[in-house]
């Protein structure tokens, strides 16, 4: 029940989903790969990427709808919501889906349609982690997901490869554990 628990259970079942719809939904003609490799300049890119990203969606979208409530009910503790980690309630639950879908449309222009379906899975899954952890675990998956893309192109693509393909066979049994748990 740890950050780091969900974070590798989410991210498998996550990078899994995301295979499988791409295999069925790919249209490469209109893919705007990113090919920089692994440089300094990627680490940084994505590294800055990761955080706002996930503080326009999530703190945005979730964490200040929340803190304005927690305001109005006259909670002492309504700024705690901003940084996440606060536990699921149902308006948790309807502004997860809202930042997700948000966040799966906002790769819309760079990625093309065919990424707004994998895209969205993914924010389910970092809406879940600042939800339940705090902004920090999001950030932190949202980082990985974006930096394999750039070690893939880079010199140590082999040994990324096998550990992407080890994730993916993973992301089967985390799946179905996430599915049991839903």
């Amino acid at each position: 029940e740890t950050p780091l628990f969900w974070l590798t259970l989410l991210l498998c079942g996550s990078l899994l989903l995301n295979v499988i719809i791409a295999v069925f939904s790919m249209d490469t003609s209109s893919a705007d790969d990113i090919t920089v490799g692994f440089v300094p300049e990627a680490l940084y890119a994505f590294a800055n990427a990761a955080v706002w990203e996930e503080v326009i969606t999530r703190v945005a979208y979730i964490g200040l709808p929340m803190a304005v409530l927690a305001l109005l009910s006259r909670r002492r503790d309504f700024l705690r919501y901003l940084v996440g980690g606060f536990g699921m309630s149902r308006v948790a639950l309807v502004l997860m889906f809202v930042s997700a879908v948000i966040f799966g449309f906002g790769h819309l222009s760079g990625w093309g349609l065919w990424k707004v379906l994998p895209t969205t899975i993914t924010g389910l899954a970092l809406g879940y982690l600042y939800i339940r952890f705090g902004i920090h675990v999001s950030i932190t998956f949202h980082f990985i997901v974006d930096y394999m893309s750039v070690l893939i192109e880079g010199p140590v693509a082999l040994i990324v490869s096998i550990v992407l393909i080890v994730i993916i066979i993973a992301g089967i049994p985390c799946l179905i554990e996430i599915l049991r748990r839903l």
